[in-house]
């Protein structure tokens, strides 16, 4: 599987989450460590080919193509 996001470890105690998967592990544990420790495993994030899959669109403008990425959920 190919990353579309450069994956930089989180440093000096950073992360970035999801505001709405943040409140939502955190209504389901009374301990506030584990649900954190959870969620830095980042197995809430989409994975592709499970939750989406991603096509390469060409355009062609003045004999030029780009290719573009195109972000498609599977149902």
């Amino acid at each position: 599987m190919t990353d579309h996001w450069i994956w930089v470890e989180p440093e000096d105690g950073f992360a970035i989450l999801d505001f709405q998967t943040f409140l939502t592990k955190c209504s389901q544990r009374i301990d506030l460590n584990a649900t954190v420790t959870d969620l830095l495993t980042y197995d809430w994030l989409p994975k592709e080919g499970v939750n989406f899959r991603v096509r390469f669109d060409a355009s062609t403008v003045n004999a030029s193509i780009i290719e573009s990425p195109s972000f498609h959920y599977i149902k």
